[in-house]
């Protein structure tokens, strides 16, 4: 008999994290627990980015949220916005920071920009639009899956830039086998 140790987190592809407890959640009311529920469903592909539950900071808003970079040192508190209608493929948004002291240059709860380059000026145009949200938990979900996007777009660009450079390397390489003069 084989027995395979293969552990999974359960928190594995899921971008919605609870950090508060099920009070903090009660006092929201009905209706903020609702769309929880539905941004958890809407966050289940985000890979880089989550949108994490935090207690709020009085009676009025018994909940805050925080978008955190799960491979970075990056995160953003209340309210990420665009800064300017988008004219190219570059989006900046401003929010306030609460990553990683120093990142930057920027210290936790300091207002901050970061500059984002989307696909094309399209992409940034969609990305600014879904950012105009009043309701501090529907920003939260479209800021989270603005900057998944993001991040995704950047790692694919990435990824294929490798890709071409290695195919060169290794086109030289043959080359040099082929045809070379030297001894390496």
């Amino acid at each position: 008999m084989e027995v395979k140790n293969n552990v999974q987190s359960p928190n594995f592809g899921m971008a919605l994290k609870i950090k508060c407890s099920p009070k903090d959640i009660e006092a929201a009311g009905a209706k903020v627990i609702e769309r929880l529920g539905r941004a958890g469903e809407e966050l289940a592909e985000t890979k880089y980015w989550d949108l994490e539950v935090l207690k709020g900071t009085s009676e009025f808003s018994p909940l805050r949220y925080r978008i955190n970079g799960n491979f970075c040192a990056n995160a953003y508190v209340d309210g990420v916005r665009g800064k300017a209608v988008p004219h190219n493929e570059f989006l900046t948004i401003k929010s306030t920071w609460d990553g990683t002291d120093g990142v930057g240059g920027k210290k936790k709860g300091e207002a901050c920009e970061t500059v984002m380059r989307l696909a094309n000026k399209e992409a940034a145009l969609k990305a600014y639009d879904s950012l105009d949200i009043s309701d501090s938990l529907d920003n939260a979900v479209a800021a989270t899956k603005v900057l998944d996007g993001w991040t995704t777009f950047q790692r694919t660009t990435q990824a294929a830039e490798n890709a071409k450079q290695e195919q060169i390397q290794q086109a030289a390489a043959d080359l040099f086998k082929k045809y070379g003069a030297i001894e390496i």
